[in-house]
């Protein structure tokens, strides 16, 4: 069997490798071994794995800073608008501190994770 090369690289084996990642939850150099088992030398099965592996992280960031920023965001919505409420017709207002706090952090981590990923060098 002829092993491919970088230059036959394809995205054909996508979903195995984010299946063995994610669901099977294997580690990146074990599903770069499976990889070579399917006849894909192995430094373009390890580049393969990093590329998806990437990917799948940058996706989580996303899903942090979108889901943060929805409760940071809307627990300051749910706040001024109590307060203003309580401004002009008196009475007691929530401050949803936990919301802000929960969703600022988890936006932050997310912001932090997607830069950091973009940083990485290629091997």
């Amino acid at each position: 069997m002829q092993q491919r090369t970088l230059d036959d690289l394809d995205y054909t084996h996508d979903d195995w490798i984010e299946n063995q990642l994610i669901g099977m939850e294997r580690l990146p150099e074990k599903v770069a071994h499976g990889l070579v088992e399917k006849g894909i030398e192995l430094s373009v099965a390890r580049h393969m794995v990093q590329r998806v592996d990437r990917a799948i992280r940058k996706r989580k960031a996303k899903k942090d800073i979108w889901i943060g920023a929805a409760w940071c965001f809307g627990g300051l919505a749910i706040s001024l608008f109590t307060y203003t409420m309580a401004m002009e017709r008196g009475g007691s207002y929530y401050m949803t501190w936990g919301a802000v706090v929960f969703g600022g952090v988890q936006m932050i981590r997310g912001l932090i994770n997607y830069g950091s990923i973009s940083k990485e060098i290629d091997f």
